[in-house]
């Protein structure tokens, strides 16, 4: 390892790029002779200018005095003396379809048609749900959706549940759906492209938990609501009530921090909102018998000023043309409008939006004769009083833009396990983190939309070694240009032991950076099939680079110069393909590898294969999935519920992973999303839907059982009482609706029927906090029995749990669980209670979250170990208040369980 390490600055200048020009046209050229007659003609026509890559072309021919014709170009094969055919292209770039056909004396004729194959970027879309904590089956969720640069959108989940969730969805809107009636995760899925926009899929995931015994909610009537659409700029009240409610909740989307908090059984909340788009506000009134009534309050805010529209066609905000092409674009203003402003870098635009506007408020406007370049054509109205709506935009691409350029900064040292990288951007719109082995790198949240650092980023753990890790930003820019940058350097880890003042040994992890060290890009990254672009590097600490593999012209394996830049033609394949270079240094043994990125033509993400040996499966078994893919960089799975599916996975193209299904006593489904994709590209989504069956009435949750013979009432004790007051707090021990002061010992039957419910009033200042105590009465039970009876792995214990979300607000005073560690006799007969940790939660560490046993994801297993080396003692639940104490409840069942059940 080097002591050495020096700071690497990649600069790119004066970059030349043999890239083919824009310019095209649909029609023939006229005819060209090769000998022989002066009279044979042949002419070739294309019905379109410029079309999107996966898209088609008509081609219409005709000739005169020839007795044959062969294609050429981007077309092949014989054809006739005249007729029409339809052709589909893929590579980005000049299409040329070139027609030569022979005359009787032997000579030919030759035209040709060029159309320009624009390429196509991915769907930006924004796709969000509003829910409270719990989402019960047959709930109602809404859903929000935007998706501005695409012209359609597709609605479907994974799997069978007759959802309204399915068809065709306009780019922007808001919709509720009703969840399935059974529990399980399920996954909605929205699709969108265009025109010239990918096919990209975004998803949402609800874990749907069963529906309990219906409890009536509190009626929420809304004295003062938002009409469907309302103008921005002006106040907006919510007002409402909620008869017998203890209190209510508020969410929203976009997220509104006023609104998403408790709420009053009678209250009201004020807004002026400014930004035009779709709300969502929805609002949950609870009471205390656990009844949730949620109403959803959906509306538009609209401009206040007069409304402007613009759009090319189909609807699209962006568009891109050749240099010499031409471009139109209609724009509409509300009647209201007294005057407007239009701006934008074609100063034809002004003048002839200013001569329309005099004569209505419609009108259209062709962009022709510009220079290659980004033009933004704005709009903005006011009306008679003065009042402005939000201007409209539209982009307009012309010509060969240039691709953005970037640097890296190396990092230069490591504090404390974190390295500070830093880059600087020119012409990018955004980029975005990307790196196959530096998970804290690849999924940073970058500021600036990423154009530029410093960033501190987290070192991974790693084995004592020497580790190679790489940090690639993918660059955006205008016209759909795309560049890679890559940054790739190794960290020796090494473990050093010392002993502390106290004689005992501490470990800790030192890592230092090692040489060499590359910086390597692409550019652009985004490229035409057989076109050219330009690699770009630069090295330090190494003696020696390497090209490690042949792709494609131009970037051939060989030793090459530890810094330098490189012309090089993309294949003739459509695909995404990997740019790699290896520079060694003479201090260390392994040589650093740095990859980059290259997109070459129509390169959409397809998933060819996503399958599992078996859908219908047994609670806690093993499955297994395997899938295949192809242009994509990165595959991932979605939320599908279960442990192990989750996240980003190291194999991309091809794969398989297995997860282990969770035990529940219910039967459940699960959708397995698996997303794969390019990085700050397009990324598309199957699913597969696997049903788990219930593994049955396990150690007798749903009946009475052994447990409950153990658990009796001459065993077991409950003592509910307050901190400050001690027994006698005014706590109210229910089973339901009907108050019953017996009610507490339900939990000693080991049935999910029956429990006890605690209910906290409300109260201020903390003068209610209260707890209840449950432990074995003195004197205290062998626990051999039950390991006799139910086995080693079983334990037994109490679910404590919180029946409604909406009452578990409490301000500077948090539920502690505590494990009761001593229960001493008394000379008058009582006990005396010691507890343990009041942090105290869990004695094994399992969690019964996944159980769903009650409707409740705050769900906490207090356990006693099954084991006749122990004795039975009890556990501590403390309802605190706090500053401001609202009203809670909570539930307590006994219960015995599976050490794996989860």
């Amino acid at each position: 390892m080097s002591s050495r390490y020096m700071s690497l600055t990649f600069r790119i200048s004066a970059v030349s790029l043999a890239i083919a020009g824009l310019a095209g046209c649909g029609g023939g050229g006229g005819s060209s002779r090769i000998g022989g007659d002066e009279s044979p003609t042949v002419s070739i026509t294309a019905n379109a200018d410029s079309v999107v890559a996966g898209q088609f072309v008509t081609l219409a021919w005709d000739s005169s005095s020839v007795t044959s014709c062969a294609a050429g170009g981007n077309w092949s094969g014989s054809k006739g003396t005249q007729g029409k055919e339809v052709v589909q292209v893929n590579a980005t770039g000049d299409a040329r379809f070139a027609l030569q056909c022979q005359t009787e004396s032997g000579g030919s004729v030759t035209d040709e048609a060029v159309v320009k194959v624009l390429g196509r970027v991915p769907a930006s879309i924004d796709f969000d749900a509003v829910t409270f904590d719990v989402v019960k089956a047959n709930d109602d969720v809404v859903f929000t959706w935007k998706a501005d640069n695409a012209e359609r959108c597709v609605a479907s989940t994974g799997s069978d549940i007759n959802s309204s969730w399915t068809g065709e969805r306009d780019a922007v809107g808001f919709e509720t759906v009703t969840m399935p009636g059974s529990p399980g995760a399920y996954l909605y899925s929205l699709t969108c492209s265009g025109k010239n926009i990918s096919e990209t899929t975004e998803q949402v995931v609800i874990n749907v938990v069963p529906e309990t015994a219906p409890v009536e909610g509190p009626e929420i009537t809304f004295s003062q609501r938002p009409a469907g659409v309302i103008e921005s700029g002006v106040p907006v009240t919510i007002a409402w009530t909620a008869a017998g409610a203890a209190q209510c909740t508020g969410a929203s989307e976009p997220a509104d921090a006023g609104w998403n908090q408790v709420l009053g059984a009678t209250d009201s909340y004020t807004r002026v909102f400014e930004e035009p788009g779709n709300y969502v506000y929805s609002l949950s009134c609870a009471n205390e018998q656990g009844g949730t009534t949620i109403e959803n309050l959906l509306f538009t805010v609209r401009p206040a000023g007069p409304v402007v529209e613009m759009a090319f066609e189909n609807g699209l905000q962006s568009a891109v043309m050749p240099a010499d092409g031409s471009i139109s674009f209609s724009w509409e203003v509300d009647t209201s409008a007294e005057s407007c402003v239009a701006t934008s870098g074609d100063s034809r635009w002004a003048s002839a939006f200013a001569a329309d506007f005099t004569n209505g408020f419609t009108g259209a406007y062709t962009a022709k004769g510009l220079a290659p370049g980004v033009y933004n054509y704005n709009l903005s109205c006011k009306d008679t009083s003065g009042k402005q709506g939000v201007s409209e935009s539209l982009q307009l691409t012309v010509g060969n833009v240039a691709p953005p350029v970037g640097e890296f900064t190396l990092p230069v040292s490591i504090e404390d396990g974190w390295v500070t990288v830093d880059w600087v951007t020119d012409g990018a719109n955004s980029c975005v983190p990307y790196s196959q082995n530096w998970p804290e790198w690849r999924d940073l949240e970058l500021e600036n939309q990423g154009l530029s650092g410093p960033v501190k980023v987290q070192l991974p753990p790693k084995a004592d070694g020497t580790h190679l890790l790489d940090a690639t930003l993918v660059c955006s820019g205008p016209g759909n240009t795309q560049t890679n940058i890559t940054t790739a350097f190794s960290v020796d880890y090494v473990t050093i032991t010392e002993t502390d003042a106290d004689g005992n040994p501490v470990s800790r992890v030192e890592q230092t950076l090692s040489e060499p060290a590359i910086n390597l890009s692409a550019v652009p990254s985004r490229v035409g099939a057989g076109e050219n672009f330009a690699i770009v590097w630069d090295s330090v600490g190494a003696d020696s680079c390497q090209i490690t593999e042949t792709v494609g012209s131009g970037w051939v394996a060989g030793e090459v110069a530890t810094r330098g830049q490189q012309g090089v033609t993309a294949p003739t394949e459509p695909g995404v393909y990997t740019y790699s270079l290896s520079c060694a240094a003479p201090a260390t043994q392994e040589p650093t590898m740095a990859n980059v990125y290259v997109v070459v033509g129509n390169a959409s993400p397809v998933i060819e294969r996503f399958e599992t040996p078996r859908t219908d499966v047994a609670g806690g078994e093993e499955i297994t999935f395997e899938w295949r893919a192809r242009n994509v960089l990165f595959c991932e799975g979605g939320n599908s519920g279960v442990e192990g599916w989750t996240g980003f996975f190291e194999q991309s193209a091809a794969g398989s992973r297995s997860v282990t299904l969770p035990r529940r006593v219910d039967d459940s489904q699960y959708d397995f999303a698996l997303t794969c994709g390019l990085p700050g590209g397009p990324k598309t989504s199957d699913i597969l839907t696997v049903k788990a069956s219930s593994v049955g009435n396990e150690c007798g949750v749903l009946d009475n059982n052994r447990l409950s013979r153990l658990l009796t009432n001459d065993v077991v004790d409950v003592r509910v009482g307050s901190i400050y007051s001690g027994t006698g707090a005014p706590v109210i021990i229910g089973d339901g609706e009907s108050v019953n002061e017996n009610a507490i010992y339900n939990i000693t039957d080991g049935s999910m029927d029956t429990y006890a419910r605690l209910t906290l009033p409300l109260g201020l200042l903390g003068l209610f906090h209260s707890y209840i105590d449950v432990y074995a009465r003195p004197p205290l039970q062998d626990l051999g029995v039950l390991t006799d009876e139910m086995g080693g792995n079983k334990d037994i214990g109490f679910l404590i749990g919180n029946p409604n979300q909406a009452l578990q607000l409490s301000l500077l005073g948090l539920d502690s669980l505590s494990q009761v560690t001593g229960v001493m006799p008394l000379a008058d007969g009582g006990v005396d209670i010691e507890t343990g940790d009041r942090n105290y939660d869990n004695t094994n560490g399992l969690e019964l979250n996944a159980l769903y046993l009650i409707n409740d994801r705050q769900v906490k297993f207090l356990s006693m170990p099954v084991d006749e080396t122990q004795k039975l003692m009890g556990v501590r639940y403390a309802l605190q208040g706090g500053l401001l104490a609202i009203a809670k409840m909570r539930d307590v069942y006994g219960v015995c369980v599976s050490s794996d059940l989860n």
